[in-house]
């Protein structure tokens, strides 16, 4: 009875929870190393297959927990190696962004000049016209002008043909005729 219950209070005294803190916090050889010293600690009438079987116990929750922890460090790892793709992911997609947008702008600023070039060409052949017109007007009205002078010399020739024609007519009939006065009066107007 007293080999039972003093195995019974070593077992009470291992605690399952303390054996999983010792797994985190070190190996797992150190916890199975602590639990073995546990077990085996001055306990020489305790049944060597109790303790054996003990040990065994502790052995294999020591490997779960220790393949657990490996299992979790393999997941995060995973779950970092993907938070790195997105990562990279999206870096890529940003800088594809910003190539289009730097592109675009480019395209904008090549068409913003084309118009530019345009509207300046637009305005000198506007102003290249506008000084064409403004010649061919000077030019028309010199022409007219001159046109008109040179009308108005004929004009002025001929009425000056006309008084000599008429002075020198009444100088040499003296009177006009009836047929005559009407051939003059015809020439005035």
């Amino acid at each position: 009875v007293s080999t039972q219950s003093t195995w019974e209070n070593k077992l009470n005294r291992l605690n399952p929870q303390g054996a999983r803190q010792l797994v985190m916090e070190s190996s797992a050889r150190e916890a199975i190393q602590h639990a073995k010293e546990e077990f085996f600690e001055g306990d020489e009438d305790s049944s060597l297959q109790i303790k054996l079987t003990q040990s065994k116990l502790l052995r294999k929750k020591a490997e779960e927990d220790a393949k657990l922890l490996e299992n979790r460090i393999k997941l995060l790892q995973l779950e970092e190696k993907r938070a790195m793709k997105k990562i990279e992911e999206t870096r890529k997609k940003a800088r594809e962004i910003m190539l289009l947008k730097n592109r675009n702008q480019e395209v904008q600023r090549q068409k913003e000049e084309w118009r530019s070039a345009r509207i300046e060409e637009e305005i000198k052949r506007n102003e290249m016209n506008k000084a064409i017109r403004d010649q061919l007007k000077t030019s028309v009205e010199n022409n007219r002008s001159s046109y008109l002078r040179k009308l108005k010399q004929e004009v002025d020739s001929i009425r000056r043909e006309k008084q000599v024609f008429t002075s020198y007519y009444t100088l040499s009939f003296g009177r006009t005729t009836r047929r005559h006065s009407s051939t003059i009066k015809s020439v005035k107007r």
